[in-house]
């Protein structure tokens, strides 16, 4: 996506590809004092980076308990000698100010930039209520989460069309489920079209809901089909992030699970993560 760009009080963040930049806005009360040490250019002479960041305690990446480097591993400093430095900035912030970059290995992702916000609040840089702005903002601009949902709901379109052509050849051991994965599939397709067409609290619970109670359905002919049991976890995961931005606004502590679902008999930690978040959800978004 383009470079997201959000302006909080003590600090300006920037979200481009695979790298989280942030600009000290000159309003900080301290920033006169951090330009100076920035200007006198002192490099630690064993680990050659500057040491201005080290005691604002924002970011030390060869402390192996610092935040960003424990819970967000790789992370990288990018310097403005670096050959491709203007490669990050991509956005329309001021590069003049004082700000360093953190290079991910990957392109930062929602649990990503939401284990990054967190660890800012930590470090009082920012406050709970700019975090929960600067995170469904992401949300908002990414459309991430909407993206997962469609790619997961063609995946169960697919797998749909692959047992009905199995069913022509041997329908006494496909034919059910092949309607129970097309009835699956046209329930999920028609209820994310209701609710895309008026977003808001109420119809994403109703939204999660009728999926919920369609993929249960579903699942007593498909649980049995290779295959089936990780859509039908994906599809339940993808639903649930769709709800992250009204679980964050309401306060929720979102545990960024990885697709594990709801309807099958296993008893694992990132499955209950799953069932609490889904209750607490239901509690707070009931219609």
């Amino acid at each position: 996506m383009p470079a997201f760009t959000r302006l909080c009080k003590n600090v300006h963040i920037s979200v481009a590809h695979n790298t989280v930049t942030l600009y000290v806005p000159k309003t900080v009360p301290w920033y006169s004092l951090y330009q100076q040490i920035m200007r006198s250019n002192y490099y630690d002479s064993t680990q050659s980076i500057l040491k201005p960041i080290w005691p604002l305690q924002i970011y030390n990446p060869f402390d192996p308990e610092d935040p960003f480097v424990k819970r967000l591993s790789p992370v990288q400093p990018v310097h403005r000698e670096y050959p491709d430095h203007e490669y990050y900035h991509d956005d329309a912030l001021d590069r003049d100010i004082t700000h360093f970059h953190m290079k991910f290995t990957r392109n930062i992702s929602a649990p990503d930039f939401d284990v990054f916000l967190t660890i800012l609040v930590e470090k009082n840089i920012i406050d709970k209520n700019e975090k929960e702005a600067c995170f469904i903002s992401f949300i908002h601009a990414s459309q991430e989460a909407v993206s997962t949902f469609y790619d997961e709901l063609a995946v169960v379109q697919l797998k749909a069309l692959a047992l009905s052509e199995k069913a022509k050849v041997n329908p006494q051991m496909y034919q059910k489920a092949a309607e129970a994965a097309v009835e699956l599939y046209d329930t999920l397709k028609n209820e994310a079209k209701i609710y895309f067409n008026n977003k808001n609290a109420r119809s994403y619970e109703l939204f999660r809901v009728n999926c919920k109670n369609a993929i249960k359905k579903a699942s007593i002919e498909l649980e049995n089909h290779r295959g089936w049991g990780d859509v039908l976890l994906n599809v339940t995961a993808a639903i649930l992030g769709l709800g992250v931005l009204y679980a964050v606004a309401l306060g929720i502590n979102y545990a960024w699970t990885h697709g594990e679902h709801l309807f099958f008999h296993c008893d694992t930690d990132s499955i209950k993560k799953i069932k609490k978040l889904e209750e607490a959800q239901s509690a707070l978004l009931r219609i």
